[in-house]
């Protein structure tokens, strides 16, 4: 026997409100987190265990690069300086941050466009991300 294909038009689904949305989503969540609590498998680990432990404090760290980082903390170390004013940093990165600010570019702008071709911010330049970062918290760079 040869079924036919029924004649009446395809009825989409009635979309659901924001809220039945948000409801759907949050027992979707509480499913997963249920599933993934009772698998034995679930490992509560951290990938990377603390395994370096500080001797002078409680602090443990996942790589020996950041234990010996931090040691610097306690022994005042400052093994890097500056190549253009001799002022020296415990870490790397710090020595190379303050370097570029030696250059007077502030390459950290509070301006772009959005997709719509809009444009937002307010102009300011920054010579550090971070200080960036602060000036999105003002009201001015809101």
């Amino acid at each position: 026997m040869i079924r036919q294909r029924s004649k009446s038009p395809i009825q989409k689904p009635r979309s659901k409100s924001p809220s039945e949305k948000a409801k759907a989503f949050s027992e979707d969540r509480k499913k997963l987190l249920n599933l993934a609590s009772s698998n034995p498998n679930h490992s509560k680990q951290q990938k990377h265990p603390a395994n370096y432990k500080c001797d002078l404090c409680d602090k443990s760290f996942t790589r020996p690069y950041n234990l010996k980082s931090h040691k610097r903390t306690h022994t005042n170390e400052k093994p890097f300086a500056c190549s253009i004013c001799q002022k020296s940093f415990a870490r790397q990165h710090d020595k190379k941050r303050h370097e570029d600010l030696h250059s007077g570019e502030k390459r950290y702008h509070c301006k772009g466009t959005l997709k719509n071709g809009k444009s937002w911010g307010c102009g300011k330049k920054f010579a550090r991300a971070d200080a960036l970062g602060r000036h999105f918290k003002t009201a001015a760079g809101k």
